[in-house]
């Protein structure tokens, strides 16, 4: 038995090089999820570069939808579809809108410009009120993941 005064050290202890038959102690299981969750310098910035230009790419692709001259009918259905993706994060349904939808799509004529005009303000109008009701965790999905406004 060890006397009071006795100062004990430590036994020294081998090391053993990573491939060895015994490496896997349990340490390596330690630190690799440690590892795997580590982000390298400038890939956050990355991301959020990336996530910013495919919003504004889809956010013009969808204007460019809405503001197609000459192509009246397919732009109001743009509208319409669109519409219809607000609906799951609360979007509302327009009247106004499934009528010219309807109308665009089973008419045998062609909608004008002053209907078209109407079918993107009456969708823009509902994306803008949709995005201002939503919460901040919300919007930012609705804005940057999915690109709807």
């Amino acid at each position: 038995a060890p006397t009071t005064g006795a100062v004990r050290t430590p036994a020294p202890t081998q090391t053993l090089p990573p491939d060895s038959a015994h490496a896997g102690d349990g340490e390596a299981e330690k630190v690799a999820p440690l590892l795997r969750w580590t982000v390298p310098p400038g890939l956050g910035l990355i991301l959020l570069a990336a996530l910013c230009l495919r919003r504004r790419l889809l956010r013009e692709k969808r204007l460019r939808r809405l503001e197609w001259e000459g192509e009246t009918n397919q732009a109001v259905l743009a509208a319409y579809g669109y519409l219809q993706r607000l609906l799951p994060w609360g979007g509302q349904e327009n009247a106004r809108l499934e009528e010219l939808a309807c109308k665009a799509k089973f008419s045998q004529h062609r909608l004008t410009e002053k209907e078209r005009g109407e079918a993107a303000t009456l969708v823009l109008r509902e994306a803008g009120r949709v995005d201002a009701a939503l919460p901040v965790w919300k919007r930012l999905a609705f804005r940057y993941l999915w690109g709807l406004f």
